[in-house]
């Protein structure tokens, strides 16, 4: 995967090479990211800049921002904001008392992602868990959590692992069962054909409806 970060009328934009069919465009921490298809020409690249600059610089502007971390900062977690408040007493320990999350260290970025990433795994767990009991046929053979910008989760098949994004925890607990069950059905419907989707239905049917919600959300820091 290449990374190069260019100039295009006006703006600084980061181009990421990728096995992919069409080009995306996002807006993360601060940055215009373009992933764009192996082997694409840079001409190409920069008419499709040109031609999109008004909807490309729209994206800053609608950009979201789900934390930032230091006393007095703040977190959104599963859906709601907390404001920050930093006790340093060396301990790598978090605690919520209300609307805020204390924490006790003063490694504030560390200590709070820590607390989030393993907050997120238990409840993908227990979200896969649920959805077993209600007869989805087929298990996971592991879950992995990292910091996938681009996003939100994916199945790797054939070993039928799922992967998802860190940043999920900042998003509300439908939001993320959406996400679970998405990638449940790839491991019996690796495409997104009418099939994998009236699965998808089957085991929640507002998935639409909070796709639309988890979409508007941003997978951002």
């Amino acid at each position: 995967m290449r990374k190069v970060t260019l100039e295009i009328a006006g703006l600084e934009i980061q181009i990421t090479y990728k096995k992919m069919k069409r080009m995306i465009m996002r807006y993360q921490k601060d940055q215009y990211c373009l992933s764009v298809p192996i082997g694409l020409g840079l001409q190409e690249i920069e008419s499709w800049v040109v031609q999109n600059k008004t909807a490309i610089e729209a994206l800053a502007s609608r950009a979201i921002h789900h934390a930032h971390y230091e006393d007095g900062g703040y977190v959104d977690f599963f859906g709601t904001r907390y404001a920050i408040k930093v006790r340093d007493m060396g301990r790598r320990l978090c605690v919520i008392h209300g609307k805020t999350l204390v924490v006790y260290h003063h490694d504030v970025t560390m200590t709070v992602e820590a607390y989030l990433r393993q907050a997120l795994r238990n409840y993908l767990e227990e979200a896969i868990e649920a959805f077993m009991q209600a007869g989805f046929p087929q298990a996971p053979s592991g879950l992995w959590i990292s910091k996938m910008t681009s996003r939100f989760g994916s199945c790797k098949l054939p070993e039928g692992r799922l992967h998802f994004s860190f940043y999920l925890c900042h998003f509300e607990k439908e939001d993320i069962r959406a996400v679970v069950i998405h990638e449940l059905c790839h491991l019996l419907e690796p495409s997104h054909n009418a099939h994998f989707y009236a699965l998808v239905e089957q085991y929640m049917p507002t998935y639409r409806q909070v796709e639309k919600h988890l979409k508007q959300g941003g997978l951002t820091a």
